[in-house]
């Protein structure tokens, strides 16, 4: 008895010995977006289920009592104003990176101008043990892991984005990895890996000559001045670690590190019951259920009037009941398209009468029909999306088509394939098991990294030397190989001139001479 009572007390002690009780986290999400509020949400609830004691600073109040919930909504004026939508819809990915070039100082000044912030950072009696934040080309947010004397992790919102992989000594891959503002999957074609290659080059030097200087002067503007102990330049070094919302299974099989670790996922909880009004509507459709929805940035309400039209024609043609994210009234809608301002997705898409998704190809509905089997028509408008559907194409989880590309005949033939092709659905649901397959559920395995980091103090030995971007990609050990090849090569060049130059010389005096 008494052997029993003491491998329970030691069984009790290693387990709490794996978690980091009541620690002080600062979670920063300066993103004025829904989806990517939603995740760092995600984050923040997983936090405080562990224990910890966390003040999330965002663009959206929660209005919680679970933890501190500091918000800044001049954050979302910028996003209305100049953020995109479908009028970015024909971008081409050089002008995409250059919108959010501009727009993320924007985002960067109110943030740092608030009073929230401006408050913060001024309490000298703040003291906390992390840092995380939403990484989008905003690395003067290390800042405050220097300013609080704390290990930083970075959230990915989106499959990791080459500058962060740069950041964090992660490979780039350029022949088998995508840029996620392509369309391109990991099957690229020679002119394909072409372009990849000049895009990569392009971010490269928008980094260094746009980007960085741009970071460095916020950095030095708007941190306090004994935070600034560390350099601009070294501030990456202070990344103790990445974690990425992505999985093969949506996205592609990559080379990380071990200091990236992928989570795709961890924002999505137990699905809520189906209000009464919603669940009669679905139960109740013989033939199944569409559910259309343009994600929580993109109002559909705002599509051009003549599209509108083609849609609703298309819509109309099918069997199955359509639940439509819209944000106003459709008067001419179809008897079959049932609209609503807000949807619970995640409860509408766990429902097994769903047949079929049509979405933006944001990546959170892409990691949602996913998780729930559910075949995707994806119609992406801005930024990772296009990269995401040709993705689920590829895989033949749905279809994509390009939003340029909708009429009435166009719509219809796609749904049509989407729901009566099978191949669709048993992928769906193919990938379904492959993504639930895990040996830790995401959200423990963000509890666990989180936790591992503030035990070991930001787990540096996970991370590789900091190398210039030379060395990464041995251009200098190229010099090394190549300078005594090349010198070499010359010294043979120029003997053979010479001693061809001798027996030309050779043969003209003996000419003379027999003249």
């Amino acid at each position: 008895m008494a052997s029993k009572v003491f491998f329970g007390i030691l069984l009790l002690v290693c387990i709490s010995s794996s978690y980091v009780d009541g620690s002080k986290i600062l979670m920063l999400c300066p993103a004025p977006s829904r989806s990517h509020h939603i995740l760092c949400k995600g984050v923040t609830d997983t936090l405080v289920d562990n224990g910890h004691d966390v003040t999330l600073i965002s663009a959206f109040a929660t209005n919680t009592k679970k933890y501190t919930d500091i918000s800044i909504p001049a954050l979302i004026e910028s996003q209305e104003k100049n953020g995109p939508g479908f009028h970015t819809v024909n971008m081409s990915q050089i002008e995409m990176i250059q919108l959010i070039n501009r727009w993320q100082p924007m985002i960067i000044d109110i943030f740092y101008n608030s009073p929230e912030v401006k408050n913060l950072l001024n309490d000298k009696s703040q003291k906390f043990d992390l840092v995380i934040f939403e990484y989008f080309m905003n690395e003067v947010l290390i800042g405050f892991g220097v300013h609080y004397k704390c290990p930083v992790i970075a959230l990915s919102s989106v499959s990791l984005m080459s500058w962060l992989a740069t950041m964090t000594g992660n490979p780039l891959t350029i022949a088998t990895v995508p840029n996620i503002f392509t369309t391109y999957t990991t099957n690229m074609s020679l002119m394909e890996r072409v372009y990849n290659t000049l895009i990569a080059i392009v971010q490269e030097v928008m980094g260094k000559l746009v980007l960085a200087p741009l970071q460095k002067e916020k950095y030095e503007m708007y941190m306090p001045e004994e935070s600034k102990m560390v350099p601009y330049k070294d501030l990456k070094k202070q990344i103790s670690m990445v974690v990425v919302n992505s999985h093969p299974s949506v996205g592609i099989a990559r080379p990380l590190l071990p200091n990236t670790i992928e989570i795709g996922g961890y924002h999505i909880a137990e699905p809520a019951p189906l209000p009464e009004d919603l669940k009669k509507v679905i139960e109740s459709a013989k033939h199944g259920v569409i559910y259309f929805s343009m994600g929580s940035n993109l109002k559909s309400s705002e599509m051009d009037i003549n599209m509108r039209k083609s849609i609703l024609k298309a819509l109309s043609t099918f069997k199955e009941t359509v639940l439509w994210k819209f944000e106003e009234d459709l008067p001419d809608r179809p008897k079959n398209v049932i609209i609503r301002k807000w949807m619970p997705q995640s409860s509408i898409l766990a429902h097994p009468n769903v047949k079929l998704f049509i979405s933006h190809g944001g990546l959170l509905s892409c990691l949602e029909a996913t998780y729930f089997g559910v075949p995707l028509l994806a119609i992406p408008i801005f930024g990772d999306q296009y990269h995401n559907a040709k993705t689920m194409y590829e895989k033949e989880q749905g279809i994509m088509l390009t939003f340029d590309s909708i009429t009435e005949a166009s719509l219809t033939s796609s749904i049509k394939e989407t729901i009566t092709n099978p191949k669709y659905t048993q992928n769906a649901k193919k990938y379904k098991e492959i993504f639930h397959d895990r040996p830790m559920k995401p959200r423990d395995l963000l509890a666990y990294y989180v936790n591992h980091v503030i035990r070991t103090n930001g787990a540096k030995y996970l991370s590789p030397p900091s190398l210039p971007r030379c060395s990464q990609l041995l251009l200098d050990v190229a010099v090394v190989i190549l300078t005594p090849l090349v010198l070499v090569m010359l010294l043979f060049v120029f003997v053979c001139r010479k001693l061809c130059c001798r027996s030309k010389s050779k043969q003209v005096n003996k000419g003379k001479k027999n003249k």
